[in-house]
């Protein structure tokens, strides 16, 4: 719970200028769409009757008010895509036709979710990572790993240099997918000891029965 806390404390604080562009663009497009298209959308609208609006229930996503105004950006926001049957419907209903409706919701596709949305949402992963970072770097590290580093330390490789000492969950995973690797650089001797016990080894071979 305090990691969710702090998470979202990281991503609010962060964000708070995309967010209230994202509310500015949503608020604008609602209040554009109250005056262009508010009243079209009601049960005895004979250019509704036979659409897919009406048919799959799309209605619900109309411009009567500001408060219903929100809910196709909120839509559009939450899929990430445009809804052809509210784009026709408002097509059939308005004076502006297809061409009007469609311009309308691409623009605000191409601005609110592309643009703006596809930002904040970079902000939210942002902030998610740097705060799993910051909870790993309490952790300490492990006998391993500090022989590791004081010999990185000991033999600096040129272009390398040791720059956090701590334990953190992905270390768990490296150290087994590069167990061989780390073996080889914690115990080059043991290693070295064991190759040449093994080439010098005779093999023996069993008789067939």
């Amino acid at each position: 719970v305090a990691f969710v806390i702090k998470a979202m404390n990281t991503i609010f604080s962060s964000a708070v200028s995309v967010s209230a562009l994202l509310f500015i663009l949503v608020y604008s497009w609602s209040s554009l769409g109250v005056q262009l298209y508010g009243g079209l959308v009601y049960s005895g609208n004979p250019a509704l009757a036979d659409s897919d609006m009406f048919d799959d229930n799309y209605d619900v996503l109309n411009f009567n008010d500001l408060a219903m105004a929100i809910m196709p950006f909120m839509a559009m926001l939450v899929t990430g895509g445009v809804i052809s049957h509210v784009i026709t419907g408002y097509g059939l209903a308005s004076s502006g036709g297809l061409v009007g409706s469609t311009a309308y919701f691409f623009a605000f596709y191409y601005l609110g979710v592309l643009v703006v949305f596809n930002v904040f949402v970079s902000f939210v992963i942002d902030g998610l990572t740097n705060e799993n970072m910051a909870a790993s770097l309490d952790g300490e590290p492990n006998e391993k790993l500090k022989s590791f580093y004081s010999m990185l330390k000991a033999k600096p490789t040129e272009g390398y240099d040791v720059v956090v000492k701590s334990k953190g969950g992905q270390d768990d995973v490296y150290m087994k997918l590069f167990a061989d690797e780390l073996a080889e650089i914690l115990h080059p001797k043991d290693d070295a000891e064991t190759r040449e016990r093994s080439s010098t080894t005779p093999a023996v071979l069993e008789p067939e029965p």
